[in-house]
C-alpha cells in the first residue's frame, strides 16, 4: 500500500508540473527579460561632441523581432529545469561608455624666420658652429649676401713708433751754479751764469745712447774794490764731451737715464780795469782790456734726464749735471788770474732731432719696431 501511495503522489505530482508548464508557456511574460543591446551607432563625426547620457535612467530594451529567442511566439519545452530558470531575476546590464572625443587637429605653425649672417666658430675637428639669434629681425637674401663693409683699424700714431737705429743732432740752453769758492783775492763773486751745449748722439737700440758734446758753460765772474789798480774777470769754460747714457726707463715716449761724461776743457778768461801808472807825475790810472786761454784740462762729469718723445722725430730733454774741472790758480797769459778749480752744476732744457739709420737700408714697410 506504502508504494501504491508513493506511485500516486510521484505521477500526481508530474502532472501538476507539466500542467504549470504549459500554463506559463501560453501566457505573455509581463517582465521580460533585459537583452544587451548592441552599442549604438553614433550619427555624428568624430570630433563633434557626445550628448549626456543619464546614468541613472533605465536603457531602453531592444525590439524582439518575431520568431527571435524570448519572444511569446516560440514555445519552450515544459521541464522542470525551464521553470526553474524562468523564476531566477534576470542580470542587470549597463549600457556601453561613450566613446572619447577625437583630439582637435593642430594649429598650423608659421615658418621661422631665415637665419641671419652670425659670427661662427670652428671647433677643434674642424666643424663651423652657426649661433643664430631667434630674435633678431629677418634679413632678405639680398642683405644676407651683401658682405659686411670693413671698418679699416686705426693705426699707431707715426709719432710713437721709436726708430731702430736712431741718431740725430741735440741741443740745450740752462743755468750753471758753481759750488767751489771761486777765485780768490775779489771783493766780489758772480756765482751764476748760462750754460749752452751742443751735440751729436747715437743710439743703436732704447737702452744706450752714445754722443760727442760742445758745452759753453759760464763760470760767473769777479771784481775787485774801485781803486786805482781795479779789475772785472769774466770766466767761461769751453769742454768738449764724450758722453755715455743708459736708460734705466724705457717707455713708448719717455725714457729715464743717467749717463757719464769725460772732456777735455779749456777755461777762457776776458778781464777789464784800470792800472796805476809807474811815471813819477800825476798821470791817471790807465784803462786795459785783455783776454786768454788756459792749456787744456781733463773734466768729469755725470747727468741724468728725461728724454720725451714728441713726435718720431723731435724729442724734448730735461736733464741736471755736475762737472769738475781742475783748473789751476796762475794768471791764464798776461791778462788775469784762472778761476781755480771749478765745481759746477748744471740744469738744461734741450730738443733733439732724430733720424733712423735703418731707412737708408731698408724699406719702411721692414722697419722693426721696439
Amino acid at each position: 500500500m506504502r508504494m501504491l501511495g508513493l506511485g500516486v503522489v510521484s505521477a500526481l505530482s508530474c502532472l501538476l508540473s507539466g500542467a504549470l508548464a504549459r500554463a506559463e508557456a501560453a501566457a505573455p511574460d509581463a517582465t521580460p527579460p533585459l537583452a544587451e543591446s548592441p552599442p549604438a551607432a553614433s550619427s555624428t563625426e568624430p570630433g563633434s561632441p557626445v550628448p549626456p547620457t543619464d546614468a541613472g535612467a533605465p536603457a531602453k530594451a531592444a525590439p524582439k523581432k518575431p520568431g527571435a529567442p524570448g519572444s511569446p511566439s516560440e514555445v519552450q519545452p515544459a521541464s522542470a529545469s525551464a521553470a526553474t530558470d524562468s523564476q531566477q531575476p534576470p542580470a542587470a546590464s549597463f549600457p556601453p561608455a561613450a566613446p572619447l572625443p577625437a583630439p582637435a587637429p593642430a594649429a598650423a605653425q608659421p615658418p621661422p624666420p631665415p637665419a641671419q649672417n652670425q659670427p661662427a666658430t670652428t671647433t677643434g675637428n674642424g666643424v663651423k658652429v652657426v649661433s643664430v639669434n631667434p630674435f633678431a629681425p629677418a634679413v632678405s637674401s639680398n642683405q644676407a649676401n651683401t658682405p659686411a663693409p670693413v671698418q679699416d683699424t686705426p693705426e699707431q700714431p707715426k709719432d710713437f713708433i721709436p726708430f731702430k737705429l736712431a741718431y740725430g743732432i741735440e741741443g740745450g740752453l740752462g743755468a750753471n751754479g758753481r759750488i767751489d769758492g771761486g777765485p780768490s783775492g775779489f771783493a766780489q763773486k758772480d756765482r751764476f751764469d748760462i750754460a749752452l751745449s751742443l751735440g751729436v748722439w747715437s743710439e743703436p737700440d732704447r737702452t744706450w745712447a752714445y754722443g760727442l758734446e760742445y758745452a759753453r758753460t759760464g763760470l760767473g765772474g769777479a771784481r775787485s774794490l774801485p781803486t786805482a789798480e781795479s779789475v772785472t774777470v769774466a770766466y767761461d769754460l769751453n769742454t768738449l764731451w764724450a758722453k755715455a747714457r743708459y736708460f734705466a726707463l724705457r717707455e713708448t715716449k719717455y725714457r729715464g737715464y743717467a749717463g757719464l761724461g769725460l772732456g777735455l776743457s779749456i777755461e777762457e778768461v776776458r778781464a777789464n780795469g784800470t792800472h796805476q801808472s809807474s811815471m813819477p807825475f800825476n798821470v791817471p790810472p790807465q784803462v786795459f782790456a785783455c783776454s786768454a786761454v788756459s792749456h787744456p784740462t781733463v773734466s768729469l762729469g755725470a747727468q741724468a734726464g728725461m728724454n720725451v718723445d714728441l713726435e718720431q722725430h723731435l724729442a724734448f730733454l730735461f736733464q741736471v749735471e755736475a762737472a769738475a774741472q781742475p783748473i789751476t790758480g796762475d794768471v791764464v797769459g798776461d791778462c788775469a788770474v784762472a778761476s781755480g778749480s771749478v765745481l759746477n752744476a748744471v740744469a738744461r732744457l734741450g730738443f733733439a732731432y732724430k733720424f733712423d739709420a735703418a731707412d737708408i737700408d731698408e724699406p719702411k714697410g721692414n722697419v722693426a719696431r721696439r
